[in-house]
């Protein structure tokens, strides 16, 4: 993967400070960036942009895998659009997730000021309020992502 560029690096760590807060906020320090790749049941390797996974899934697997690519999809990611990458690709690649397992993600094009929600079982739905923070209500309980902070 090649090095990203200055906006979308601010951006994504953003996500990840907020992410991170929040988790370390409710005892959970289960989440993590873009380095980290997950095996899916299709075989696939993956690396969202951030991503977290309940502390009831990771009991299961052992310290000593978690230091490799672990087999299973996040509870939530988030993918964030960059240029020279279409939005068409992004949803095929967040259809991908989705058919593996998550529960809850999020495709931002903050460029645009978009947010694509998409829930396991249910219709894909937007969020273009930039000025009002995201939930991740139910699937991640007390998590708001200020998305005014993805302006550059």
């Amino acid at each position: 993967m090649s090095p990203t560029g200055f906006n979308r690096g601010r951006r994504n760590i953003s996500i990840l400070e907020q992410l991170n807060g929040w988790s370390k906020k409710n005892k959970l320090e289960i989440a993590v960036d873009s380095d980290t790749g997950f095996y899916l049941a299709n075989g696939a390797m993956r690396n969202p942009d951030a991503a977290w996974v309940s502390h009831e899934r990771l009991k299961k697997i052992s310290k000593e895998y978690l230091e490799k690519f672990p087999h299973l999809c996040p509870d939530f990611i988030v993918e964030l659009r960059s240029k020279g990458i279409t939005i068409k690709d992004l949803k095929e690649k967040m259809s991908e997730w989705i058919a593996n397992g998550f529960r809850l993600g999020w495709l931002i094009d903050a460029d645009e000021e978009i947010v694509y929600v998409y829930r396991s079982g249910k219709r894909v739905t937007t969020h273009t309020n930039f000025n009002k923070s995201i939930s991740g209500e139910p699937e991640l309980p007390g998590y708001k992502l200020l998305l005014s902070e993805l302006r550059v």
